[in-house]
């Protein structure tokens, strides 16, 4: 099949070697020595590595797409958050508009003081248009190539769907606001034209019937509304469905067919010539576990998206594809630059394409269905923990669908099958081994899904290990394998208790008590003064550090650690962080404690929150923030040893080696290794 786009040249700096050699380690397999000053990658899963992307653009958090074609060319619209903001207001958002020629690289931009919701081109073959609909109950049109600022209507509220009717000079617009009120504009000359009286409606849907009717989804029923006569009838949909709150209408073999959601985001495909329709009711934002749940772009509501006859449905870290006559699973999820991703259908060079964005993840990515999929075993959720248990060199990863990898650390590969736990929400991961098996304890569960309980895996027998355990924790976000003076334990914190379990037989050897009564910001086990110890940072209260050899003993309580959630324990030093300056995101700056509560070493800020952090023996840290990248710090001196290692997605979990660090991105996992300078 041929290339829909061909690769643009980049810049040969160190940031684009270092992405190859990953990618080429992640793809083959192989390693070849990297120049000094990379990162060495010892091995890489390639799950995110999906063939079905064809094109990706990194664009920062985007906030609406469009897709169009002006003189054969095709041209991607999108708004990005200027993630500056003014001083004397850190809480105005600003976007910024970006109309960019796909096949030559070709940008233009435009700032935009008032932020975008929408944005949709004006078919119009001999002065082509961006409309974009904004926060001020605006919209604004501009001329292409030049990004010129034409017009600005005033719309009945916020637009929160946008739709072009029509061509030439008879293009209207066609706007939902926030509150379901429709109206339609002129677009040569702004003024508002007639519409049918119409109850709220929530939403506007994508295409139209082969007769040009839109589908306009309301409470009760979907609307279909023809802009030629002005006339408008309704379209029973099943009575599962309550309310409707978006449609596409779509065709396959010359029927008409239209796909709704309603706002428990049950999905239905209506072939509107027989009537007949067929239910999906795995997305439903009822499920307790939220991975399933769909997602799409704030609101309230959103369409759903077919692609030729696939329905794409975004999910928190995926995209799930399903037969839209059928609804059956149609191949594997989309994974990658997905997160809580928008969906949006185009069309190319004849095929039937996917267009996601997300904002999470800040990027846009063009996706061929047709191309065949054959995924490596591992992964199938982002990975939630990683663990390596020494010497025996074995690493065990877990992600938050509750799937167990083990691997050989040495070469990565598999040491057994992935073991499906079918924990969902799974958020904690201990390993140990005893002499003949390697074993696991897995925490899972959150404040609307609680999940007391603590699981026993043997991952050499590929099974459970015993009961779970029920522990004083509604749920259990940390677990740690520690060797105490009464014999090895796992160390065991959610919300409430820290429980103390045998490994074996999954008894509670001791609970010590949280009198705090707080939600837990951050919890680390490790030694002090040659004592096991466990930090807990309560919200809003000082850090306790609890004897866990003595779990009856008073804690330690570090005053001035308010706000400053607990991270590591690294030779009886405590790493915390705390957010140096407003940020929506999480925390920036970095700080180390000695057990009196004086501080260890400087202030560590960075440009982006941290992720996730590691660190064997005082004073160096692995250090991953929210902008994809990993250092490697010195916490005496607050200096990098090494230049930052730019990843494919941000670090959600680190596990430090020997010489190196495993590094957790998206449902993909790595061995890597800084560069040594010179001296050292």
């Amino acid at each position: 099949m041929e290339p829909l786009f061909a690769d643009e040249p980049e810049p040969d700096d160190i940031d684009r070697r270092q992405s190859a050699l990953l990618d080429a380690v992640r793809r083959s397999g192989t390693v070849s020595t990297p120049d000094a000053d990379l990162w060495r990658v010892d091995w890489a899963t390639g799950v995110d590595l999906d063939p079905r992307m064809v094109w990706q653009l990194r664009v920062g958090p985007v906030v609406a797409t469009a897709w169009g074609e002006v003189d054969g060319r095709p041209l991607l619209a999108t708004a990005v958050e200027i993630e500056e903001r003014p001083p004397a207001d850190p809480k105005q958002r600003r976007h910024r508009l970006e109309v960019r020629d796909v096949l030559s690289g070709r940008v233009r931009t435009v700032d935009c003081e008032v932020p975008v919701r929408v944005l949709a081109f004006a078919p119009d073959v001999s002065e082509p248009l961006l409309i974009s609909g904004h926060e001020d109950d605006r919209v604004r049109i501009w001329e292409l190539p030049d990004l010129t600022h034409r017009r600005t209507l005033d719309v009945e509220g916020q637009p929160h769907a946008l739709k072009v009717l029509g061509s030439g000079r008879g293009i209207h617009l066609l706007i939902r606001s926030g509150q379901g009120h429709l109206g339609q504009w002129d677009l040569s000359t702004g003024a508002p034209l007639l519409l049918p009286h119409l109850p709220p409606v929530y939403g506007i849907g994508v295409g139209t019937l082969a007769d040009g009717t839109v589908v306009l989804p309301t409470e009760k029923a979907a609307l279909l509304w023809n802009p030629d006569d002005n006339r408008v009838r309704e379209l029973p949909v099943p009575g599962e469905l309550r309310p409707v709150r978006g449609g596409t209408s779509w065709r396959s073999a010359g029927r008409d067919m239209l796909t709704v959601i309603d706002t428990y985001a049950t999905l239905a495909s209506i072939d509107l010539t027989s009537g007949q329709h067929t239910l999906l009711t795995a997305h439903s934002d009822t499920l307790a576990d939220g991975l399933m749940a769909a997602v799409g772009r704030p609101g309230p509501f959103s369409n759903p998206t077919v692609t030729g006859s696939t329905l794409a449905v975004p999910v928190r870290w995926q995209v799930h594809l399903w037969d839209a006559h059928t609804m059956r699973p149609l191949g594997a999820p989309l994974t990658g630059p997905v997160a809580q991703a928008a969906a949006e259908a185009v069309r190319w060079q004849g095929r039937d394409l996917l267009l996601t964005s997300s904002q999470q993840d800040g990027v846009v990515a063009l996706w061929d269905l047709a191309v065949p999929v054959d995924r490596e075993p591992g992964h199938r959720q982002r990975l939630a923990a990683v663990t390596v248990t020494e010497p025996d060199g074995v690493v065990v990863s877990a992600d938050e669908g509750g799937t167990l990898v083990a691997r050989h650390a040495a070469d990565g590969t598999l040491l057994a099958p992935p073991l499906a736990t079918d924990v969902k929400i799974t958020k904690a991961l201990a390993t140990w081994t005893d002499g003949s098996h390697l074993h696991a304890a897995t925490g899972s569960g959150r404040l609307r899904a609680g999940d007391p309980l603590l699981y026993r895996w043997n991952l050499t027998a590929g099974g459970p290990s015993g009961a779970p355990v029920r522990t004083d924790n509604s749920f259990i976000h940390w677990i740690a394998h520690q060797r105490l003076r009464i014999g090895d334990a796992l160390i065991v914190h959610g919300y409430e208790d820290i429980s103390l379990v045998n490994p074996s037989d999954g008894a509670i050897l001791a609970t010590i008590n949280d009198a705090t009564g707080r939600l837990s910001t951050g919890f680390a086990v490790g030694a002090v003064d040659g004592r096991a110890t466990a930090a807990l940072s309560p919200h809003q209260e000082p850090i306790r550090l609890y004897d866990l050899d003595d779990p009856s003993s008073e804690p330690t309580v570090l005053r001035g650690t308010e706000g400053h959630p607990a991270l590591a324990l690294l030779d009886g030093r405590l790493v915390t962080v705390r957010t140096e300056r407003p940020t929506p995101d999480g925390a920036t700056t970095l700080r180390t404690w000695h057990p009196s509560g004086r501080p260890a070493g400087p202030e560590i800020d960075g440009p982006a929150p941290v992720t996730a952090v590691a660190g064997r023996t005082w004073p160096q840290l692995y250090v991953a923030r929210a902008d994809r990248t990993l250092t490697v710090v010195d916490l005496r001196t607050g200096e990098p040893s090494a230049r930052p290692l730019l990843l494919p997605g941000p670090a959600t979990c680190l596990a430090a080696t020997s010489d190196g660090v495993l590094v957790g991105f998206g449902q993909d996992l790595a061995l890597v290794r800084p560069p040594v300078r010179e001296g050292n």
